[in-house]
Protein backbone atom coordinates (compact mmCIF):
# COMPACT_ATOMS: atom_id res chain seq x y z
CA UNK A 1 0.00 0.00 0.00
CA UNK A 2 1.59 3.89 -0.93
CA UNK A 3 2.31 5.50 2.20
CA UNK A 4 0.10 8.31 0.54
CA UNK A 5 -2.89 6.40 1.05
CA UNK A 6 -2.22 5.96 4.90
CA UNK A 7 -4.14 9.63 5.73
CA UNK A 8 -5.75 9.05 9.22
CA UNK A 9 -8.36 11.08 10.72
CA UNK A 10 -5.34 11.05 13.70
CA UNK A 11 -3.78 14.03 11.61
CA UNK A 12 -6.89 16.15 11.24
CA UNK A 13 -7.08 15.70 15.51
CA UNK A 14 -3.10 15.88 16.11
CA UNK A 15 -1.98 19.85 16.45
CA UNK A 16 1.12 18.17 15.97
CA UNK A 17 2.20 16.01 13.14
CA UNK A 18 5.37 13.86 13.11
CA UNK A 19 5.88 16.40 9.46
CA UNK A 20 5.14 20.07 11.52
CA UNK A 21 2.91 21.04 9.12
CA UNK A 22 -0.68 22.68 10.64
CA UNK A 23 -4.23 20.96 10.30
CA UNK A 24 -4.92 23.86 7.50
CA UNK A 25 -1.42 22.01 5.80
CA UNK A 26 -2.85 18.70 5.75
CA UNK A 27 -6.28 19.39 5.00
CA UNK A 28 -4.78 21.55 1.89
CA UNK A 29 -3.22 18.56 1.08
CA UNK A 30 -5.60 15.87 1.53
CA UNK A 31 -7.84 17.77 -0.93
CA UNK A 32 -5.08 18.79 -3.70
CA UNK A 33 -4.12 14.82 -3.50
CA UNK A 34 -7.05 12.69 -5.03
CA UNK A 35 -6.14 9.31 -3.40
CA UNK A 36 -5.68 11.63 0.35
CA UNK A 37 -9.10 13.44 -0.65
CA UNK A 38 -11.21 9.71 -1.73
CA UNK A 39 -9.48 8.15 1.70
CA UNK A 40 -11.03 11.11 3.92
CA UNK A 41 -14.13 10.96 2.63
CA UNK A 42 -14.53 7.32 2.88
CA UNK A 43 -13.36 7.59 6.53
CA UNK A 44 -15.84 10.19 7.02
CA UNK A 45 -18.48 7.73 5.65
CA UNK A 46 -17.27 4.94 7.73
CA UNK A 47 -16.83 7.24 10.63
CA UNK A 48 -21.35 8.29 10.25
CA UNK A 49 -21.85 3.99 9.43
CA UNK A 50 -20.59 3.40 12.59
CA UNK A 51 -22.05 5.99 14.44
CA UNK A 52 -25.00 5.19 12.96
CA UNK A 53 -24.84 1.34 14.43
CA UNK A 54 -24.14 2.50 17.39
CA UNK A 55 -27.19 4.68 17.85
CA UNK A 56 -29.42 1.88 16.28
CA UNK A 57 -27.85 -0.78 19.18
CA UNK A 58 -29.00 2.02 21.79
CA UNK A 59 -32.33 2.28 20.70
CA UNK A 60 -32.98 -1.26 20.48
CA UNK A 61 -31.46 -1.53 23.80
CA UNK A 62 -34.07 1.40 25.10
CA UNK A 63 -36.70 -0.22 23.90
CA UNK A 64 -36.24 -3.80 24.94
CA UNK A 65 -37.73 -4.44 28.30
CA UNK A 66 -35.04 -4.39 31.31
CA UNK A 67 -32.16 -3.63 29.67
CA UNK A 68 -33.25 0.40 29.66
CA UNK A 69 -30.12 0.89 32.45
CA UNK A 70 -27.62 -2.02 32.06
CA UNK A 71 -24.93 -1.81 30.58
CA UNK A 72 -24.61 -4.11 27.75
CA UNK A 73 -22.24 -5.23 24.84
CA UNK A 74 -23.81 -5.79 21.51
CA UNK A 75 -24.35 -9.72 21.65
CA UNK A 76 -26.57 -8.90 24.78
CA UNK A 77 -28.54 -6.70 23.48
CA UNK A 78 -29.16 -8.88 20.31
CA UNK A 79 -29.80 -12.01 22.10
CA UNK A 80 -32.16 -9.78 24.40
CA UNK A 81 -34.05 -8.77 21.53
CA UNK A 82 -34.40 -12.16 20.09
CA UNK A 83 -35.61 -13.64 23.54
CA UNK A 84 -38.16 -10.63 23.84
CA UNK A 85 -39.52 -10.74 19.95
CA UNK A 86 -39.84 -14.87 20.32
CA UNK A 87 -41.98 -14.16 23.70
CA UNK A 88 -44.33 -11.96 22.00
CA UNK A 89 -44.37 -14.24 19.03
CA UNK A 90 -45.67 -17.28 21.05
CA UNK A 91 -47.92 -14.86 22.66
CA UNK A 92 -49.19 -13.45 19.85
CA UNK A 93 -50.28 -17.44 18.71
CA UNK A 94 -51.28 -18.32 22.19
CA UNK A 95 -53.61 -15.20 21.63
CA UNK A 96 -54.69 -16.15 18.28
CA UNK A 97 -55.70 -20.17 19.62
CA UNK A 98 -57.34 -18.33 22.39
CA UNK A 99 -59.63 -15.85 20.28
CA UNK A 100 -60.25 -19.25 17.30
CA UNK A 101 -61.62 -20.98 19.90
CA UNK A 102 -63.56 -18.45 21.94
CA UNK A 103 -64.91 -17.46 18.45
CA UNK A 104 -66.02 -21.26 17.85
CA UNK A 105 -67.88 -21.22 21.10
CA UNK A 106 -69.70 -18.11 20.45
CA UNK A 107 -70.89 -19.86 17.75
CA UNK A 108 -71.79 -22.89 19.62
CA UNK A 109 -73.97 -20.74 21.85
CA UNK A 110 -75.65 -18.23 18.88
CA UNK A 111 -76.57 -21.77 17.51
CA UNK A 112 -78.25 -22.84 20.90
CA UNK A 113 -79.67 -19.69 21.99
CA UNK A 114 -81.66 -19.70 18.05
CA UNK A 115 -82.37 -23.62 19.00
CA UNK A 116 -84.19 -22.49 22.32
CA UNK A 117 -85.86 -19.50 20.53
CA UNK A 118 -87.44 -21.52 18.21
CA UNK A 119 -88.16 -23.94 20.79
CA UNK A 120 -90.18 -21.01 22.46
CA UNK A 121 -91.70 -20.14 19.49
CA UNK A 122 -93.77 -22.77 18.62
CA UNK A 123 -94.97 -25.47 20.98
CA UNK A 124 -93.33 -29.01 21.02
CA UNK A 125 -94.68 -32.09 21.11
CA UNK A 126 -92.89 -32.83 24.47
CA UNK A 127 -94.68 -29.79 25.91
CA UNK A 128 -98.16 -30.61 25.25
CA UNK A 129 -97.45 -33.85 26.44
CA UNK A 130 -96.14 -32.43 29.69
CA UNK A 131 -98.81 -29.72 29.69
CA UNK A 132 -101.46 -32.57 28.95
CA UNK A 133 -99.57 -34.60 32.14
CA UNK A 134 -100.14 -31.80 34.39
CA UNK A 135 -103.63 -31.33 33.81
CA UNK A 136 -104.71 -34.58 33.93
CA UNK A 137 -102.80 -34.39 37.66
CA UNK A 138 -104.41 -31.49 38.59
CA UNK A 139 -108.05 -32.65 37.60
CA UNK A 140 -107.09 -36.09 39.84
CA UNK A 141 -106.03 -33.75 42.22
CA UNK A 142 -102.32 -35.30 42.60
CA UNK A 143 -99.73 -32.88 43.90
CA UNK A 144 -97.90 -31.44 41.08
CA UNK A 145 -93.80 -31.81 41.71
Amino acid sequence: MDDDSDFDEEHLESPHSSQGSSLVGILDGALDDPKRHARAQHNALERRRRDNIKDMYTSLKDVVPDMQNERASRAVILRRAIEVIEEKQQQRADLKADCERLRSEMADLEREVARLRENLAKPSESKRSSISVRSEMCVKGEPMG
